[in-house]
């Protein structure tokens, strides 16, 4: 009763416009404690296998199937109790704000002496709890660049598909872009062209049944503390495990301190949060050209996953990074400035035929089609993340 009230009173429906077959859901989620946008929120109709997240400022549009109008919508996040109700009871003709209340932590008798054991044993457990068999996510992908007391100086973003293949060992994934646009800011993201990645789209649709993180290879997990929490903590319909793990010394390779949520029954890991110590960054941030000194400041990410079915499958990957650029030969030239890349998983089914083939697959995120807006009119009617008002004030500075 006091989670259908919830649905009732704090659920205040947005209106539901039929698209070609699709209906579309759009809205605000915020907490109801803090009225602060819940950046990890999602929202799906589990059987449909539909979903979206929201953007910087919690934002979001949804379509999914008319014909899942009957079926569960659910609004979650890890942490936070989950709002549900049936799809078509979200009609209305107004802006919607969601609220979502945070879960009390649950006090639970653990029991369990040695977490590095309980996160083995979820490693071990890979091959059952998520897709081994070939399946695909069609999702968005963003790369936003800012310089600090700028503003955003370089958008990429694109429509991919991604055929998920976990038993090709030497192939176990593909990408490619359906559509794309890159709007850059000439003069201003150049000067950040020294760092970042070919291929941001390859690093944040990495998933665990095909690439276990390196941090918990079996090389590595050796050099992490790891603790269990003394509470749990909820996501939809699941109590998870909360453990925090950090490096045995400051010396490690790549070190992460961070947090992994794991579901006891199923034994999945449900979540992945961490941030680069000082030696991780400087291991993983490159200087750049021969005149460019880069020295990373700070690198954080997170993975989330859902249960599709009787599997979890990766909803949402991003990593922020935030570094500066220096002139070796002029110190007086110094640049401040954020990179952030980011996933959302729009559709997971199993595959039935692949349709990536060699020369289609997407190798370099530089080389999406030129942009000169930021219209939505590019998606058709899949699901996009809605631009923010920090990547709408690029526009005027765009150079065509």
């Amino acid at each position: 009763m006091y989670r259908r009230l919830l649905v009732i009173f704090f659920v205040i429906p947005q209106l539901l416009t039929a698209q070609g077959g699709f209906v579309s859901v759009r809205g605000k989620i915020v907490g109801k404690e803090t009225l602060l946008p819940i950046l990890d929120a999602y929202i799906t109709i589990p059987t449909s296998g539909f979903g979206n997240g929201v953007n910087a400022e919690g934002e979001f549009l949804f379509k999914f199937p008319a014909l899942s109008l009957d079926s569960e919508l659910v609004i979650s996040a890890v942490g936070y109790h989950a709002l549900r109700g049936k799809a078509s009871t979200f009609i209305n003709d107004s802006v919607t704000f969601y609220y979502l209340e945070i879960a009390e932590p649950i006090v639970a008798n653990l029991g369990i002496s040695d977490a590095k054991v309980l996160v083995q044993a979820a490693i071990d457990s890979i091959p059952a709890n998520y897709p081994s068999g070939d399946f695909f996510q069609n999702g968005f992908y963003l790369e936003k660049t800012s310089i600090i007391n700028l503003g955003v100086v370089k958008i990429n973003e694109a429509l991919i598909r991604v055929e998920r293949l976990p038993k090709d060992k030497d192939f176990p994934s593909k990408i490619k872009a359906l559509r794309s646009r890159a709007l850059d800011w000439k003069g201003q993201s150049a000067k950040v062209d020294g760092w970042g990645f070919g291929n941001g789209a390859e690093v944040v649709t990495r998933a665990l049944e095909t690439e276990i993180p390196e941090f918990l290879s079996k090389k590595s997990i050796n050099n992490y503390f790891f603790d269990l929490d003394s509470v749990m903590t909820l996501y939809e319909n699941f109590e998870l495990y909360g453990i925090e793990f950090k490096p045995k010394n400051d010396k490690v390779r790549g070190g992460r301190i961070g947090k992994i949520y794991i579901e006891p029954r199923s034994k999945a890991i449900v979540r992945i949060s961490y941030m680069l110590t000082p030696q991780g960054i400087q291991d993983i941030v490159k200087s750049g050209s021969s005149n460019i000194k880069v020295k990373g400041n700070s690198v954080s990410a997170a993975m989330q996953y859902g249960r599709s079915g009787d599997k979890w499958v990766l909803r949402e990957q991003r990593i922020d990074f935030n570094a500066n650029f220096e002139d070796r030969l002029d110190k007086k030239f110094r640049i401040d400035s954020e990179i952030s890349i980011r996933f959302i998983a729009n559709e997971s089914a199993i595959l039935r035929r692949k349709s990536i083939r060699e020369e289609d697959v997407l190798l370099s995120t530089n080389e999406f089609t030129k942009g000169t807006s930021l219209s939505p009119d590019l998606w058709g009617g899949s699901n996009y993340l809605i631009p923010t008002g920090e990547m709408f004030r690029l526009i005027p500075n765009l150079r065509y």
